[in-house]
């Protein structure tokens, strides 16, 4: 598929990062826009290749990666919320066209992703409340905006599939 056809969703998928950024929070307005933006140009260039799979692997994969990613928020409540969700469904919308290796190995990288980050917020949040208080029997809750992960996970997925190498 031509990667063009993902230009929407990742746009989209780039407000939302930085509205989880900034205030931690998912337009679902931009979310849904996304979606439709996303389907519209699949089915745009389902009709001109002739390739009606494209819609079909969209809708997809936005079910999939939004009753995954409902699973996985349902499994450890507070881990994740539901505009994290809700932009999974957005990237799988552009992700499931590329077929499902690509969409596995985009979990994958999410997960790889994922855990840097909390690895490097924790690292830093710990530095932080050594200086502030000797006291280590506190046990504090951190937390990072996931919409990014999933941006940048989506991104080098999407590169590493167009760049021949084939999985």
């Amino acid at each position: 598929m031509n990667t063009v056809v993902a230009i929407p969703g990742l746009i989209c998928a780039a407000v939302l990062c930085a509205g989880d950024i900034r205030r931690r929070r998912v337009s679902r307005r931009v979310v849904i826009g996304g979606i439709a933006a996303q389907l519209a140009t699949q089915c745009g260039w389902g009709w001109l290749a002739n390739a009606w799979m494209v819609p079909a692997a969209g809708l997809s994969g936005m079910l999939i990666a939004g009753l995954m990613q409902w699973i996985l928020a349902s499994v450890v409540p507070g881990s994740l919320g539901f505009g994290d969700v809700t932009c999974a469904m957005l990237l799988g919308t552009v992700l499931g066209p590329f077929g499902a290796i690509p969409f596995t190995i985009w979990w994958l990288v999410m997960g790889v992703i994922g855990l840097g980050a909390l690895g490097w917020a924790s690292r830093r949040a710990g530095a932080v409340l050594r200086r502030k208080s000797r006291s280590r029997r506190r046990r504090h809750h951190i937390s990072i905006p996931f919409v990014p992960v999933m941006l940048a996970a989506a991104v080098i997925t999407i590169v590493v599939s167009q760049c021949g190498l084939h999985w």
